[in-house]
């Protein structure tokens, strides 16, 4: 019985430590790609590595503006969760 009632806390704690990655994926991702896509362009234009530093920049920016307005969205919806209760 005991374990039963334990089960949805550790779905729980799984779902959220899912978001979490999630998170920190997308975060990885949109670098690589801002990353790659300016090692491309400095590939193509004979360039410094400028384009690949642009790029990356850009690219962890767009992931870390990605992740910031999920976090307060997340943070949001467990405030109103709290005060429902």
């Amino acid at each position: 019985m005991k374990k039963e009632r334990d089960k949805p806390k550790i779905l729980g704690g799984f779902a959220q430590s899912n978001r979490y990655m999630g998170l920190g994926l997308h975060f990885a991702i949109s670098t690589l790609f801002g990353a790659g896509a300016g090692w491309w362009l400095d590939k193509t234009l004979s360039t410094l590595p400028l384009f690949l530093l642009v790029g990356m920049f850009l690219g962890a920016a767009s992931g870390f503006y990605h992740l910031y307005k999920t976090l307060v969205e997340m943070q949001e919806k467990e405030k109103e969760k709290r005060e429902a209760d």
